[in-house]
């Protein structure tokens, strides 16, 4: 690809970036209006329906007969609305958070969910990264809330990154990744991996998360005319630059590193463009251990996180491993204070 083309993608990348997110404000107003409106209808329906068993099957064909161009008044979602109201008529900030999501994402939210902190943590994320309904079903199944609040990440983007853009670039990479839609058995190489995530593209996208655009796999760099070949090259779209993703179906050695380090300098150098953030690394293996990571990364002085990936979520016990409520509580606060 040539450095005219190339750039030409990072444009369009930009200029649709800039449209969608232009579409998903204006949709935003619709839908607080909305979300009040069915909070609304169930806050006034509650009382009601106590002593009236058959207030909400009547109110549906009523308003449904009055109102036939809205669609929302079956009788499945008027209940809907009413446990909205009832499951959060005493949380005040759940009921201020949940009116800045679609409806969709709120049932998701109020149905899937376990307690009002991990609603709490679903409404925030999904306020913060313009979630689609899917992504945000893809989250819950995959156990994100659970993942983030037991990881420890391994990274030195602290140390190597601007503040501001360290925690959005906490936010957006994972400490795991979740490959539960692999079926290589238990012995294959990292090309049969690197081969089987391309071949499910999109459900490794959705897995990475939001804003991640693909550039190629096994990009060709030329160096003093020696050709190098980076596994995976992302553009993340929010954090404005690329994402070089090294996959290792191995436990993670230090020697990763080097390697990763080298490919990250090359694509800062050769093809990000001056408006645009340094390049991040990404490496994902099949196990770490903390403090081999911690020493690996001592004195790398670019952005560099490492993770893992998991095959199956059925094998993961995350209940168990949760910190307390009241430090739940905590992280919530600092993750609100950093949107």
């Amino acid at each position: 690809m040539t450095t005219l083309a190339l750039e030409y993608k990072d444009f369009l990348l930009e200029i649709k970036s800039t449209i969608e997110q232009a579409q998903v404000r204006a949709l935003s107003n619709v839908n607080k209006e909305l979300v009040q409106l069915y909070w609304n209808v169930g806050k006034l329906i509650s009382d009601k329906s106590e002593r009236w068993k058959w207030v909400i099957e009547n109110l549906s064909k009523d308003l449904r007969r009055t109102f036939p161009s809205i669609k929302g008044f079956h009788e499945s979602n008027i209940r809907r609305m009413v446990k909205f109201y009832e499951t959060y008529k005493d949380n005040e900030k759940l009921v201020a958070l949940s009116l800045e999501i679609n409806w969709t994402n709120n049932l998701f939210i109020l149905e899937r969910c376990n307690n009002d902190l991990q609603r709490q943590f679903y409404m925030l994320i999904t306020k913060k990264e313009w979630w689609s309904s899917r992504v945000l079903d893809n989250m819950i199944d995959g156990q994100y809330y659970e993942r983030f609040m037991i990881a420890h990440k391994d990274n030195n983007l602290d140390k190597t990154m601007l503040p501001e853009l360290a925690k959005d670039t906490q936010l957006a990479l994972k400490d795991s990744y979740l490959f539960d839609f692999l079926t290589l058995g238990k012995k294959y190489k990292e090309k049969d991996l690197h081969d089987w995530l391309l071949s499910r593209i999109q459900e490794f996208l959705l897995e990475l998360w939001m804003w991640f655009a693909f550039i190629g796999s096994q990009y060709e760099v030329k160096i003093e005319w020696d050709a190098y070949f980076i596994d995976l090259l992302f553009f993340h779209i929010e954090l404005n630059c690329y994402i070089v993703v090294e996959l290792k179906v191995v436990d993670f050695k230090p020697e990763f590193i080097g390697k990763l380090n080298f490919y990250v300098n090359v694509v800062d150098d050769l093809i990000k463009k001056d408006h645009q953030n340094p390049t991040i690394g990404l490496l994902i293996c099949k196990n770490k251990k903390e403090h081999i990571v911690r020493y690996a990364l001592k004195d790398v002085n670019k952005p560099i996180a490492v993770s893992k990936y998991e095959e199956n979520k059925n094998l993961w016990d995350m209940a168990k491993k949760l910190p307390t409520a009241e430090q739940i509580e905590e992280v919530l606060i600092r993750f609100e204070e950093g949107l």
